[in-house]
């Protein structure tokens, strides 16, 4: 071998050391593109899944909490429901307690001395309004000097004292003193929901 084929093959092995040194100088640059790539996408990807993850998991929170909301106002309405049955199914009751309290001889009693103690606070007055029913006690109350009127069918018993020259009226009808009870019963006892 000689010398210029010599220097050609070291030339030519330089050549290809040089070569195999600029391939893999550019195989680790585009290893190393590749790798950053890869890891931008990878962590747009873990942002963008964290994203539709936070999204979701408010979305389900917010219809939870509806539901929660909505099962409570439920359950409300139920309790109320009931509740108001109960206090109807005891007025009720008492009505008709009331009514049978009307038919009973300790009624007249209760009457007139319901009507003696209107008399004291209304002393003007000169007519009182009774229930049909009660039309039995009618006489008696014409005698105490009362023009006596009757009041409609709807009432249990009781009777409104009534002075027409003043426009004043007490009423004293059991059914008003019911509906008065009632109305006022929850603040009464303090029942709360």
């Amino acid at each position: 071998m000689n010398v210029s084929e010599s220097k050609l093959i070291n030339f030519e092995n330089k050549v290809m050391q040089e070569a195999q040194q600029k391939k893999a100088e550019l195989l680790g640059a585009l290893a190393a593109e590749k790798q950053e790539k890869l890891t931008k996408i990878e962590a747009e990807l873990r942002e963008q899944a964290e994203r539709t993850l936070k999204r979701e998991l408010v979305n389900i929170s917010k219809a939870k909490n509806e539901q929660v909301v909505h099962e409570q106002l439920l359950c409300k309405q139920q309790v109320l429901s009931e509740r108001q049955s109960l206090i109807s199914g005891v007025f009720d009751s008492v009505a008709g307690r009331l009514a049978a309290f009307a038919r009973s001889p300790e009624y007249q009693a209760y009457l007139f001395d319901a009507v003696a103690a209107a008399k004291e606070s209304l002393p003007t007055a000169k007519t009182v309004r009774i229930v049909k029913n009660d039309e039995a006690y009618a006489s008696a109350l014409e005698k105490l000097g009362f023009e006596v009127e009757y009041l409609g069918n709807s009432e249990i018993g009781g009777f409104v004292l009534v002075d027409k020259n003043n426009g004043m009226q007490i009423d004293e009808t059991l059914l008003t003193k019911l509906r008065s009870a009632q109305s006022s019963f929850l603040e009464t006892y303090n029942l709360k929901i």
